[in-house]
């Protein structure tokens, strides 16, 4: 050993042995230990069949984010993995002989793609996605690859991360997606098969002769200039949402390049183009679209073409998401498909065998790729190893250093290094403007990791197979540091943002215009007005790095419950008159940013519910701002407006009028709270660091209080936050204005008796532990009162406090200590409205039925989509991508569900004092007790 190395090593001791004992606990390792010798450093295990690949790569990404920074003394260094025997580690050969250049495709063919996403700066573009890991089958057991930390588990997050946002922001830049994991969290899956009942034909249909469709047959018929013929799957979705479509058809050189799908839910739908000429016979994913729960969903195959020699194929559709059906011999996963590995979903779409068998899951993941020819490839990881911070890695035989001098290399595939450089550069800027300054920058690295040397040495066979490729390792998923921004949603939504920026970045390193990202969402959200006059508004948000990613226009999208969203207006401007609106109709709103380069993710949403003048008037503010996800949520995040929209439903039914707006147009001042006879705040799970409750909101609620209104304010960390505050300010508001004290900041159960205003009823109510829609709330408060309010609501068997009302100011307080929607059962959000309704005035007064007019005219129904076309008024989404392919977005809904006129208000009355309270005792125990641990 050199006495340059010796002295290293010395002084590396104590982190040595740190990061060689966290090693070991976390790839299970029996022993580990590291010899360094000049130009030379080995990490030696006993006995290499205790090492999986996937562990290999891990281990090296460990050392190299932390240890390699000071042990690699220059860019001659190797690093290898040895046994206690002298045996070197080497990965399984990948046999290439399965991909043929010739069907590489160039940049400007796509093999799918969306009407509505048709354009954006990354059209044309096809990039294949990994996200790491995944449960797979090991040794007779199907298991997880990484074990929970912190509440993490890398094979779900980072899963959940591409899912939520990197997918949708791709797509929605116009990018073809070749994705190695499940898409969606859906368990809910149809398959629509050409033999079905629910399958029609118009036109003239023939079998299908060649072999590889689904269940054996299928149908063609040849194009045709004008449409002549189509086929025609319906059923029933039973979730709302977008979902996953996927497409199977027999593949031949006579078929249509851009075979035309419509793919429709009610009267919505958009086109779809399909390249039938290639990558037949498995199963073809197409995008996510928008389906409503109980309304007809339909998809069309049309004949529709321009060249009369080809034919277009009709065979099967995929919907939504599934549970596992591969068997390797001891049963199926059980698991949905968005938590199996890539070797496991390779054989659930049907990859040819070549790539499915001989592979683990590591080499499975740039074998599918290649055999898509994808135009780049990105995989996303989080460490492990005792340290912190982004590093990123390209392939390499010996190590490279970070700021590595690019001629000193491996011979990787062109564009690899620019393209590494591009994401890793974005990621660790975003990491330290918005988050940490501090944040480590733990190096661009080179290394033998299986994952990408299959890239390389297919490249190195045959030039025209070159795919610029890099790995991410995120953040440290056994560091309390790195796990704590890693549960953030922000944190990762801005993560997300950064890696499409280097991609984009990447992809027009040589334009002298390169063009900006979509715009951030838009903000701050109102909707309010009477009848006549009622609008939308909004407002854009800036990109505190892409100065140039601004809206040149909105689009405005509709949803019966806040889960499956419609097109149903564009404008340029930042609000919208929605005055032709039926009474009493509950519609919630989201809104979507648009620029040259593509559309922004959707915005939050708020609920609409409008009436006539007299009615009384309640406002709904969202004050959620903060989500923490750990592996012990649903995946997806939870949508507030959704499970609002369902407890409103009794205001529609009562003729009473329903604004929303975000916490933060409250707090400016655009809102006057005094105007309303009842203000519902939502704050969920916002806590100190966002801020339950801001100083300029905290005075709204003051002065709404003062002037007489009744307020029900919900959070699970207002408590934590105000009522333990060592600001004066903060714990006064609490205190003397809320009139409530902290006591503890989670309580003993998820069950919650509801005692109501009375303080004798008795309706059992539970608080999602992580099994429901919303999410498992973290940490529900345990209040009590300062001033003698009575307690509404208690956690468990203890009597520890979760609800109050009480008289403070000159109003009603109604203060639930849990987030009001996280509530499980939908109904029991009822009854606390119901209980709100029928205490307090005007509710419990007689008073106009908003859903009726003034003038004796009974309820209002004009065709809700029929708007303005002219300023900001909007413009109702028409577009016309193809031939006679004209898409209709006008209201699904006629009516108006729930309104009733002077003639049946006895009937409601009625269903209130007798159905309601029988309701109630049906309801009222239904849940069995569940303890927190």
């Amino acid at each position: 050993m050199s006495v340059l190395f010796l002295v290293a090593a010395i002084v590396a001791a104590s982190p040595t042995d740190a990061w060689i004992e966290s090693s070991i606990a976390e790839f299970k390792l029996a022993d580990l230990s590291l010899e360094t010798a000049e130009k030379e450093i080995i990490l030696r295990v006993p006995v290499l069949d205790s090492l999986s690949a996937q562990t290999h790569d891990h281990l090296l990404a460990s050392f190299f984010a932390t240890l390699g920074q000071e042990l690699v003394s220059d860019k001659e260094t190797k690093v290898r993995v040895e046994d206690a025997n002298g045996n070197l580690w080497r990965h399984d050969a990948l046999d290439l002989s399965f991909f043929d250049p010739s069907k590489q495709r160039d940049g400007e063919t796509r093999q799918a793609y969306r009407t509505r996403y048709e354009g954006g700066a990354l059209a044309g573009i096809h990039l294949g996605l990994s996200a790491g890991h995944g449960i797979m089958w090991d040794d007779g057991v199907w298991r997880y690859q990484r074990s929970e930390l912190f509440e993490l588990r890398e094979d779900l997050h980072t899963n959940q991360i591409m899912n939520s946002l990197i997918i949708p922001m791709l797509e929605r830049m116009g990018a073809k997606l070749t994705v190695v994991r499940g898409v969606g969290f859906e368990r809910e899956q149809v398959i629509l098969d050409n033999a079905d009942s629910f399958y029609v034909e118009h036109g003239t249909w023939l079998e299908g002769s060649s072999p590889g469709g689904w269940n054996n047959g299928y149908r063609v018929i040849q194009t045709d200039t004008t449409e002549s013929a189509v086929t025609r799957w319906t059923w029933i979705p039973e979730v709302s949402g977008e979902l996953p479509v996927y497409i199977w058809y027999v593949a031949g050189e006579n078929r249509s390049p851009s075979a035309l799908l419509r793919i429709g839910s009610g009267e919505h739908f958009e086109t779809v183009r399909v390249n039938q000429t290639e990558r037949g016979s498995r199963w073809v994913y197409l995008g996510t679209f928008p389906f409503q729960a109980n309304q007809e969903a339909w998809v069309e195959i049309s004949n529709l073409g321009t060249d009369t020699t080809q034919f277009v194929v009709a065979d099967a559709l995929w919907i939504g998401g599934g549970t596992g059906t591969v068997d390797f011999g001891g049963g199926t996963s059980g698991q949905t498909f968005w938590e199996q590995s890539a070797q496991v979903q390779s054989r659930e779409f049907s990859l040819p065998s070549e790539i499915t068998n001989p592979y683990g899951d590591v080499t499975v993941r740039p074998a599918w790729a290649l055999w898509e020819g994808v135009d780049l490839y990105v995989s996303l990881h989080t460490n492990a190893g005792g340290g912190r911070g982004t590093s990123t890695f390209v392939y390499s035989n010996q190590v490279a250093y970070p700021s590595f001098d690019p001629n000193r290399a491996e011979s990787i595939p062109p564009g690899s290094l620019e393209l590494q450089n591009a994401i890793h550069d974005r990621m660790v800027e975003s990491a330290q403007r918005f988050w940490d300054p501090s944040w480590r920058d733990r190096g661009k690295w080179g290394a033998n990791f299986g994952e990408l040397r299959p890239l390389t040495l297919a490249w190195r066979e045959d030039a025209d197979m070159s795919i610029p490729a890099m790995l991410i390792e995120l953040a440290f998923h056994d560091s309390e540091d790195d796990t704590y921004y890693l549960r953030e949603e922000r944190f990762r939504r801005d993560m997300a943002r950064a890696i499409v920026r280097g991609i984009l970045d990447f992809v027009y390193r040589d334009s002298a215009d390169p063009p900006s990202l979509p715009p951030e969402p838009p903000v701050d959200l109102l909707v309010q007005g009477n009848l006549d006059e009622r609008r939308l508004s909004w407002r854009s948000q800036s990109d505190p790095i892409d100065y140039e990613s601004v809206a040149q226009s909105y689009r405005i999208e509709r949803s019966q419950d806040g889960r499956a969203f419609f097109p149903f207006a564009l404008t340029t401007e930042t609000s919208i008159a929605l005055s032709e609106s039926e009474a009493c109709s509950r519609n919630v709103w989201r809104v979507v940013a648009i620029n040259e380069s593509g559309e922004s993710l959707a915005s939050e949403s708020v609920i609409d519910i409008p009436t006539y003048v007299p009615s009384p008037r309640v406002l709904w503010v969202d004050g959620h701002r903060r989500w923490v996800q750990t592996v012990n949520e649903a995946p997806a995040r939870p949508t507030p407006a959704h499970e609002m929209s369902k407890a409103f439903a009794v205001l529609s039914e009562r003729g009473i009028r329903l604004d929303s707006a975000r916490a933060e147009i409250v707090a400016g001042g655009a809102v006057e709270l005094g105007a309303y006879d009842l203000v519902v705040w939502s704050a969920g799970e916002t806590s100190t660091v966002d801020q339950s409750l801001t100083g300029a909101e905290r005075a709204a609620i003051e002065s709404y209080l003062e002037s007489g209104g009744t307020l029900l304010l919900s959070g699970s960390e207002l408590a934590w936050h105000l009522g333990r505050s060592f600001d004066d300010e903060e714990l006064m508001f609490f205190e003397d204005i809320l009139g409530a004290s902290y006591v503890a900041d989670a309580a003993s159960s998820y069950e919650v008796a509801w005692r109501g205003f009375d303080g004798q009823s008795l309706v059992e109510m539970t608080l999602d532990d992580g099994s429901g829609n919303y999410q498992r709330v973290g940490y529900p408060d345990v209040v009590q009162s300062l001033v003698g309010g009575l307690s509404i609501a208690e956690y468990g068997d203890y009597g520890e406090i979760a609800g109050l009302m009480q008289p403070v100011l000159n109003g009603q307080l109604i203060f639930l200590a849990f987030p009001f929607e996280a509530l499980k059962n939908p109904i029991h959000q009822t009854v606390i409205l119901e209980d709100i309704l029928e205490s307090f005035p005007p509710f419990n007064e007689g008073f106009t039925n908003g859903c009726v007019d003034a003038e004796g005219f009974g309820e209002l129904g004009p065709d809700f989509s029929a708007i303005d076309l002219e300023g900001d008024e909007g413009t109702p989404v028409d577009e016309e991508p193809v031939g006679d392919d004209n898409l209709d977005y006008a209201a699904s809904e006629s009516g108006c569900t729930g309104c009733h006129n002077a003639q049946n208000i006895s009937f409601w009355l009625i269903l209130a004092l007798v159905v309601i309270p029988l309701k109630r005792r049906l309801y009222g125990l239904s849940h069995a007790r569940i303890s927190r641990s």
